[in-house]
């Protein structure tokens, strides 16, 4: 579900010990897991409830309803308890109430929001997820090491499970702060998970190495690749990603350093690592590019035998300053007769329908050696077509764009792959058997 991989992170490493593969995007150089700082004081005597963090995170539903951007996305609030839960709901609904305009916001919230706790959450997500800690320091400064269902047995279960709802974003609200967390005082390890998780928030980084996963840093092809790259002025980095798969290289945004423009595939370490030809060559391509990147594969035996030549076809994908350029104005010419069928605007009636684009594959071609994005287009442009194929329907008519005339066990292999890797990227959705636009 997560389009950005800091989100499923911490449950990858924590929980997974890393078996788990996942796929940086385009914008992870930055975390979308936001630890944000509240003062105020948990009420431990009476309430057991925040009313500091519940005004916090209403604020905040509040801008996102009020932002035509941020109002896009849907919203879930994930409290620590029943009771936070409780007063967060009662906030929310004062706050609406009496107010016409944040009722219909309310109303037209896509998915619609849910305010849950830690037991009840399961199998619920959003593209952004609010999270209310709720405990933390009373009036007097103490902190108890009682968070609630996360002491018990399967703590840190109920931990995994809402922290890994989100598809976006995700937002911690705590007046906790980890270090207030003393694991010396307690051994139960949803408490421990509490606190790793919220030094993650707050950093953007988990305590777990690159060694640990059995990741070494890459300093055969990838590492002359990236030193090239870099002596052409752009920001390079290696081994991107926070599983066992890695973009190899990673080439910054000079106008926008926290987005990347183009990853490099080499075949290091990862690459053999990898068990499948299908899944090196097919799906790991495809997820790619369904999280925005721009792809090109630099082979070891082509890079050290004619290193010049593939650095001229690196050099290729550079961003065209030329593109970017605003055009000179054209020179002024006399405006001609609109034609009889024109509209008294000018224009025609009929315009001409816009020709199919063609995904005909060269001839001699077979299915493998197609590039991987003309497939990716080819299947996309199929579903487009349509409300909603079945998956065989969209196999027989991809194979059809593509120039076959029938699709084999093989074709058939190859289209299945693609079409899981554009639905793992977000680019199709798959609903009881058939594919269909997101």
């Amino acid at each position: 579900r997560s389009r950005s991989e800091s989100l499923i992170a911490f449950s990858n490493l924590e929980y997974y010990g890393g078996s788990l593969y996942t796929f940086p995007s385009v914008m992870d150089r930055v975390s979308m897991v936001r630890y944000v700082p509240v003062e105020g004081t948990y009420d431990f005597g009476r309430t057991r409830s925040n009313r500091a963090e519940a005004d916090a995170i209403v604020d905040e539903v509040i801008r996102r309803w009020r932002d035509p951007e941020l109002r896009k996305d849907s919203i879930g609030i994930i409290a620590f308890s029943k009771a936070q839960q409780n007063l967060i709901d009662d906030v929310l609904t004062e706050r609406i109430a009496g107010d016409a305009g944040l009722e219909a916001m309310a109303s037209q919230e896509n998915e619609g929001l849910f305010v849950k706790n830690l037991e009840n959450v399961q199998g619920d997500e959003r593209d952004v997820i609010l999270f209310s800690v709720g405990y933390g320091p009373d009036k007097r400064g103490r902190v108890s090491m009682n968070f609630g269902p996360l002491n018990g047995q399967g703590g840190e279960r109920r931990l995994n499970v809402a922290v890994s709802r989100a598809r976006k974003e995700m937002m911690v609200f705590a007046i906790l702060r980890p270090e207030q967390i003393d694991l010396s005082r307690s051994n139960a390890r949803g408490v421990e998970g509490l606190k790793r998780f919220l030094e993650f928030a707050r950093s953007g980084q988990i305590a777990l190495s690159g060694s640990q996963l059995g990741i070494q840093a890459e300093d055969g092809i990838a590492g002359a690749v990236a030193e090239e790259i870099r002596r052409m002025g752009y920001e390079a980095d290696t081994s991107v990603g926070r599983s066992n798969f890695r973009v190899d290289i990673a080439v910054s945004d000079p106008k926008d350093r926290d987005r990347y423009i183009l990853g490099i595939l080499c075949d290091g370490e990862g690459y053999y690592r990898t068990k499948t030809e299908r899944d090196r060559e097919i799906v790991q391509p495809s997820v790619l590019r369904g999280l925005g990147w721009r792809l090109i594969r630099v082979w070891s035996v082509d890079w050290f035998v004619n290193r010049e030549k593939e650095t001229a076809r690196i050099r290729e994908d550079e961003p065209s300053e030329k593109a970017e350029a605003v055009p000179a104005a054209p020179e002024r010419k006399a405006a001609p007769e609109a034609p009889a069928d024109a509209s008294p605007d000018g224009k025609p009636e009929h315009a001409p329908a816009s020709p199919a684009p063609d995904f005909r594959r060269a001839p001699g071609q077979g299915i493998d050696d197609i590039p991987s994005g003309q497939i990716d287009e080819a299947i996309i442009f199929v579903v487009s077509q349509s409300v909603s194929l079945p998956e065989g329907d969209l196999k027989r008519s991809a194979a059809q764009a593509l120039g076959f005339s029938r699709n084999g066990a093989h074709i058939d292999q190859v289209l299945s792959a693609h079409i899981g890797g554009l639905v793992c990227g977000g680019r199709l959705v798959r609903q009881d058997g058939s594919v269909t636009m997101p």
